[in-house]
C-alpha cells in the first residue's frame, strides 16, 4: 500500500478530474496492470461512487497508488491508456500533472516522490504530442477536437518501425497517401497543419526533392534539443530495409544537415544551426560499417 499512515485519508489533496476512466471490478470487469479500479482499497465503493456524487478524493488516491504499481518503462502505455478513453485527452494529462504538483508538498508521498516526478516527465512528453495534432493544428483553422484526435489515433497506430523497414520509394508512396486521407478526412485541412508539416518534413529526409511551394511552407518547431533532432535522424540514417537497404540513401551528410535545419526551428523561433546537427549526426564511415560502402 502506498500510504500506510493511520487518518493520512483526512487531509490527503486531491483534484476534480472532469473524466475518470476506471474500471469496476465488481461487476465482473477484469483490472489490467493499467486500469485505475478501488481493488487495493475495500473501504472505497468499485464505481467510486460516494452517495449521489463521483468520489474525486478516492478516484485521486487510486489513480497515485497505481504509480507504484507500474514498471517505469510501463508509464507511458498507462498514460495512453488512459487519455485513450477520454473526449478531452489534454485536459486530462493536464489535471494528472496538476495533481502531482499538488501532492508533491504532501509530506506521505515522499518514498515515492521520485516515481511522482518521473510520471510528470512521462506526461509533458506526452501534452508535447497531443497539441501537435489537435490544439496547435487548430489554431486559425475550423477543425473539430474529436475529428482532429480520431485522425491523430489512426496515425499513431501506424507502426513506424513498419514503415521504417520499406523501401525508400515505397515509404514515399505511403507518407503521401497519408497525406491525401488527411485532406480528405480533416475539414479545411492545410498545408500548415502540423501533421502535414511533420508528413513533408519527413518526405524531405527521404529525398523527395520539394517543389516551390513546398520549399516556402511553415517550418516545424522541434522542443528537443539539436542533439536529440539529429539522434532522431541519425536513427532513421542507420536503419535498413527488409532487403538489408538503407532505409534513406545519403551521400552527402553536410547536405543531409542542411536540409534538417532548414526545417526545424527551436522553442525561440530560431533555426537550429546545421553544424550542430552535422556534428552529432552518424560520420560516413559510421554508416559504412552498418550499410556498407556505396
Amino acid at each position: 500500500m502506498m500510504f500506510t499512515k493511520k487518518n493520512w485519508e483526512e487531509h490527503f489533496p486531491w483534484m476534480r478530474f472532469q473524466e475518470h476512466p476506471f474500471v469496476d471490478f465488481k461487476r465482473n470487469q477484469e483490472v489490467a496492470l493499467f486500469d485505475v479500479s478501488t481493488k487495493a482499497f475495500p473501504d472505497y465503493a468499485s464505481d467510486f461512487m460516494n452517495g449521489q456524487s463521483f468520489d474525486h478524493k478516492n478516484y485521486c488516491i487510486c489513480l497515485l497508488a497505481k504509480i507504484g504499481e507500474l514498471p517505469i518503462d510501463g508509464m507511458p502505455d498507462f498514460l495512453k491508456h488512459q487519455y485513450d478513453q477520454v473526449k478531452d485527452p489534454l485536459e486530462w494529462l493536464y489535471k494528472f500533472d496538476e495533481l502531482l504538483s499538488v501532492v508533491d508538498k504532501f509530506d506521505l508521498i515522499k518514498e515515492w516522490r521520485i516515481r511522482f516526478k518521473i510520471m510528470k516527465d512521462f506526461i509533458g512528453y506526452e501534452t508535447e504530442e497531443i497539441p501537435s495534432v489537435t490544439a496547435e493544428t487548430m489554431k486559425g483553422s475550423s477543425h473539430g477536437f474529436a475529428e482532429l484526435y480520431s485522425f491523430k489515433r489512426e496515425f499513431e497506430n501506424i507502426k513506424f518501425g513498419v514503415i521504417m523497414q520499406m523501401k525508400v520509394n515505397d515509404q514515399i508512396s505511403y507518407l503521401e497517401q497519408l497525406r491525401v486521407n488527411y485532406f480528405e478526412k480533416i475539414k479545411d485541412a492545410n498545408k500548415n497543419d502540423h501533421l502535414i508539416k511533420f508528413i513533408d518534413t519527413y518526405l524531405v529526409g527521404l529525398g523527395k526533392k520539394a517543389s516551390t511551394s513546398e520549399k516556402e511552407r511553415p517550418r516545424i518547431n522541434f522542443k528537443g534539443t539539436a542533439v536529440q533532432l539529429a539522434e532522431f535522424y541519425g536513427m532513421m540514417l542507420k536503419s535498413k530495409t527488409r532487403e538489408g537497404e538503407p532505409v534513406i540513401a545519403i551521400s552527402n551528410i553536410d547536405a543531409t544537415a542542411k536540409k534538417i535545419s532548414d526545417h526545424y526551428y527551436n522553442k525561440k523561433g530560431i533555426l537550429f544551426k546545421t553544424e550542430t546537427i552535422r556534428t552529432n549526426l552518424p560520420t560516413k564511415k559510421e554508416l559504412e560499417k552498418i550499410h556498407g560502402k556505396k
